[in-house]
């Protein structure tokens, strides 16, 4: 019996051959999410050390290439980041240890006024001693919103912008709270709010330090196209 000749996969016949062109569109897409995940990580850069765990970047990936897949208007290989499909980032966590709901137990709303280039972050009703799930080292609680705003399709950042406000863990002062991001008019990109949940302990000259990044809770909560 005739002995099949082999035909070893290379990287020129992966490239080339037409029987692996759907392969070729399908890493095309896989790259466009890989890149935005970088994008998207290097405009929260200045908070991922305070809350990211070490496989982000992999669940990150993921979540961009659903982003990529549910792009209705590109074929397959030239699909991309669209508006419409950014929602989907929505209550990604950058902390699989510690997701937002597990460590903030109070209703928020997040709301947006463009025009004036004001983000809010309104919490009606806040006890500071039951809605944080919070360390037994813990002395304060300190709540951050974040709005960050890029472009994916031409690669850049605008701005990553924070509001944040301290409570001490044993406050039983029932309160609303609001944080305020001012975002300026001078973008019309999609802007991505996150909220995160840091815990802090007292140091010495009264100073205050995270506990362990581990513990501490962000996600995407609402994303304005």
């Amino acid at each position: 019996m005739p002995r099949r000749k082999s035909n070893p996969l290379t990287r020129k016949r992966l490239l080339k051959d037409p029987a692996f062109e759907r392969s070729r569109e399908n890493m095309a897409d896989f790259a466009r999410a890989g890149s935005a995940n970088k994008l998207l990580r290097r405009a929260l850069r200045p908070i991922i050390p305070l809350c990211a765990d070490r496989y982000l970047s992999g669940r990150l990936t993921k979540r961009m290439a659903a982003i990529v897949y549910s792009d209705p208007a590109g074929s397959r290989g030239a699909q991309k980041i669209t508006r419409e499909a950014l929602p989907i980032l929505t209550g990604f966590n950058l902390n699989k240890a510690k997701y937002l709901q597990d460590a903030f137990y109070a209703c928020y709303e997040v709301t947006a006024d463009l025009d004036n280039g004001k983000i809010e972050l309104y919490v009606p009703y806040l006890m500071a001693s039951t809605m944080f799930n919070a360390p037994s080292s813990t002395h304060q609680v300190e709540v951050m919103a974040c709005a960050a705003s890029v472009d994916f399709d031409r690669q850049e950042i605008h701005y990553l912008e924070t509001a944040r406000q301290q409570f001490a863990v044993n406050d039983t002062a029932i309160r609303s709270v609001r944080l305020a991001i001012d975002v300026g008019k001078e973008t019309t990109d999609p802007i991505i709010v996150l909220l995160g949940i840091n815990y802090l302990t007292a140091v010495c000259d009264n100073k205050m330090a995270i506990i362990d990044k581990a513990l501490n809770a962000m996600a995407v909560v609402k994303v304005f196209t």
